[in-house]
């Protein structure tokens, strides 16, 4: 069965995987164009549902634990600009832990979330780098996501995502990651590479959980 991928528009896009789970279906996509794997449309959560899980995380607690989670994106990101640089945490979720430790270290950084902290103003700006921690995999429409990321980022700005890479060696059937019913997009390497030509990135550091882009100057 096609269908249309939510990242390149490909109308190209089969079968992947499906399975049950508590009574409900799950169906999954992989795009042909840019190797996404996608959650099929019509069982995505609506907004209030969504938001109603995200309140329910169990990572609003500052342990060492989640600190160095976290720092596994921070530190990257920070290796990479300076401390007059202006950040964006783009998805900081109802609390900005990731934020709260970069501006403990003596970097500057706003923060953003569609449901927590819904600043309009914040997108009316540019910034030198912008961290999206475990977001990326929840973007409803990651075309238009990834659209507002490049606006948000200043020529040789940097974008640090940490999300899980599907990767070839992965059983997506035992997969953990898919267990999160908010988490409804999935990148590949080829996709990471296809984002970077489709919005002008460049690749600083792909690791399995790790992108670090960097837009071009011109």
């Amino acid at each position: 069965m096609k269908s249309s991928c939510p990242l390149c528009h490909n109308e190209s896009c089969y079968d992947y995987f499906e399975f049950h789970k508590a009574n409900n279906f799950y169906k999954y996509y992989q795009c042909n164009q840019c190797s996404l794997v996608f959650m099929d449309k019509n069982i995505l959560l609506k907004a209030s549902d969504e938001r109603s899980r995200y309140e329910h995380h169990h990572n609003d607690k500052r342990t060492p634990g989640y600190e160095k989670f976290l720092r596994e994106l921070i530190n990257p990101v920070l290796e990479r600009v300076t401390k007059e640089s202006s950040g964006l945490d783009y998805g900081s979720g109802p609390y900005p832990m990731l934020a709260e430790i970069i501006q403990e270290d003596g970097y500057q950084i706003e923060i953003y979330d569609p449901f927590f902290a819904n600043d309009s103003e914040k997108l009316k700006l540019t910034y030198n780098y912008i961290t999206c921690c475990e977001v990326a995999e929840h973007f409803y429409d990651p075309r238009l996501e990834f659209e507002k990321l490049h606006e948000l980022l200043k020529p040789n700005g940097v974008l640090g995502i940490r999300t899980e890479i599907l990767t070839s060696d992965i059983d997506f059937s035992k997969w953990h990651y898919k267990q999160d019913d908010t988490h409804v997009v999935f990148y590949t390497p080829e996709t990471i590479k296809w984002i970077c030509n489709e919005f002008n990135f460049s690749i600083d550091l792909l690791e399995k959980n790790i992108a670090i882009l960097r837009r071009a100057i011109s």
